[in-house]
């Protein structure tokens, strides 16, 4: 396939094979550096101006989870400060 031939629906298969794969996580950096490849194919002339097929994917929902700082880490602050 050429980078020309590529369509939304192409890189919404590869971006959910990926999510399958590999997590959400890795599925949305996969996904920002293809955009900004495409974004880049755009600015060279090797593909017209707006037809960049990472627009519309959405990204994946990112996992929020409750951090706290380590012993180490707390005492770590408390000497810089």
């Amino acid at each position: 396939m050429f980078l020309d031939e590529i369509e939304e629906r192409d890189v919404q298969e590869w971006f959910n094979r990926i999510t399958n794969t590999g997590g959400p996580g890795a599925a949305n950096r996969c996904g920002e550096i293809l955009r900004a490849m495409f974004n880049k194919a755009e600015q060279w002339g090797v593909r017209p101006e707006g037809s960049n097929p990472c627009l519309y994917i959405r990204k994946n929902k990112g996992r929020k989870c409750e951090r706290f700082l380590s012993d180490q880490e707390f005492r770590r602050i408390a000497e810089v400060l």
